[in-house]
């Protein structure tokens, strides 16, 4: 069997739904990680069970419902559209089989839930993307905890490569700029910058209608 390669796309995680119920389940899993709340676990207990979950999350939940979609969470609907294209990108561009699932930290899919769909595919290489650019214990961290959890009951773990950060990668880099530039109506590209993106694969037609009337041109010195 040829060896084959799992990416797992982590998220912070989303309530199931925009109700009081499920925003309570929600940030009970979420406030009681000592990644994120670092107390003494009693105190906080009193403070998380006594005052913030029967108070908070009817409150939350109004918040949720003003972005939430028909599809559901626009959280999960984003990130498995992301995944979805990953997979796509990755089965054109590899030689191997590459297998891309989706698991959030808190809430569903779980982490464990996307690592058992990845073993049920036969992977021995896991690839582990949470999508934080900069490490954070909070965050990022909380993602390997509960990575490391699963994969110890796995009676043969494949071989793990986990991404801390990338904030620095110059193809990141171009991939923010190029959505500020496009999503936002910014008009000036400095030449410098239409060179990387054509470097990193932006096609050269979206660069030349980026150029084309560039109000601010003539400050380039290239």
């Amino acid at each position: 069997m040829p060896d084959t390669t799992g990416v797992l796309v982590a998220n912070l995680g989303t309530p199931d739904a925009p109700t009081p119920a499920a925003v309570r389940r929600f940030l009970a899993e979420f406030l009681w990680d000592p990644r994120v709340v670092d107390l003494p676990r009693l105190p906080w207990w009193i403070i998380l069970n006594g005052i913030i979950l029967p108070l908070r999350p009817r409150k939350s939940a109004r918040a949720y419902r003003e972005v939430w979609t028909e599809a559901g969470s626009p959280l999960l609907t984003g990130t498995l559209a992301l995944a979805a294209s990953l997979q796509e990108r990755l089965r054109d561009s590899l030689p191997m089989a590459c297998t891309v699932a989706t698991g959030m930290t808190y809430g569903k899919p779980s982490i464990d839930t996307g690592l058992q769909q990845l073993k049920a595919a036969g992977v021995s290489r896991l690839v582990v993307l949470p999508l934080y650019p900069q490490y954070s214990a909070t965050t990022t961290a909380s993602v390997l905890d509960r990575v490391q959890a699963s994969l110890a009951r796995w009676p043969s773990p494949p071989e793990l490569r986990f991404i801390d950060d990338y904030h620095a990668d110059a193809r990141y880099v171009a991939a923010i700029a190029l959505i500020l530039l496009l999503g936002f109506g910014y008009a000036y590209v400095p030449t410098h910058f239409a060179a990387r993106l054509r470097r990193h694969g932006v096609a050269a037609g979206e660069i030349e209608t980026m150029l084309v009337d560039n109000p601010r041109r003539v400050f380039d010195r290239t």
